[in-house]
């Protein structure tokens, strides 16, 4: 595995290059990105990046993404159908919805879209049934949907530091469901006690 952290010495030795890490310029990727189809990890960095293109689908092999920037508010579903994805992380940019996907399911396994825009649950849950750990800590979410159960394999869920005041989770629909995160909430004090008693679920904070 060859790690390089910079582009341009990673379109030197394109097929060497299988993990990338660079800060990025500019509100679209670099086009001689999309070149460097050995890639597995990528991750990127950038205050500008507006935009992530539908060229992303040309890095077959990528198996780890990793993009942050605060301007970055959607992705294209072929970063998600890429066929070898497992984990991608997508934490601080200003995502408030993910694109639909039909007809087709998402490889992704770890999902991290803490401290975006997010308002609810993304509307595609159906798409991403391999998902085990899905982070949505640091959003704006208020209540969610039955679309939650379709994440049958999920294991761990943090819904940290939303704006929750209720929690109608049935557990029993996620049967892989072993780690569940909902500091930081504003739940009332009876929703707080009914959350103990119903579901077994113990905090160190309910606040």
């Amino acid at each position: 595995m060859a790690i390089f952290k910079s582009l341009k010495k990673a379109l030197e030795a394109p097929q060497e290059a299988t993990v990338l890490k660079i800060k990025t310029k500019g509100a679209t990727l670099p086009n001689e990105l999309f070149t460097l189809t050995s890639l597995t990890q990528l991750y990127i960095q950038s205050s500008e990046l507006k935009t992530v293109q539908e060229d992303i689908a040309a890095l077959s092999k990528l198996e780890t993404v990793n993009i942050q920037s605060k301007e970055l508010k959607e992705v294209p579903r072929e970063l998600l159908l890429l066929p070898k994805l497992k984990s991608l992380n997508l934490s601080a940019c200003s995502i408030s919805s993910l694109p639909p996907i039909v007809g087709a399911n998402s490889p992704v396994q770890i999902l991290n879209l803490s401290s975006n825009k997010l308002k609810s649950l993304p509307l595609n849950m159906e798409s991403l049934s391999k998902l085990k750990e899905l982070n949505l800590s640091n959003n704006d979410i208020e209540s969610f949907t039955d679309s939650i159960y379709f994440l049958e394999e999920i294991v761990r869920l943090n819904l940290n530091s939303n704006k929750l005041k209720s929690l109608n989770l049935k557990t029993d629909k996620l049967p892989n469901l072993k780690f569940l995160s909902i500091d930081h909430n504003p739940f009332p004090e009876e929703e707080k006690q009914r959350i103990q008693k119903d579901l077994g679920l113990w905090f160190e904070q309910f606040t």
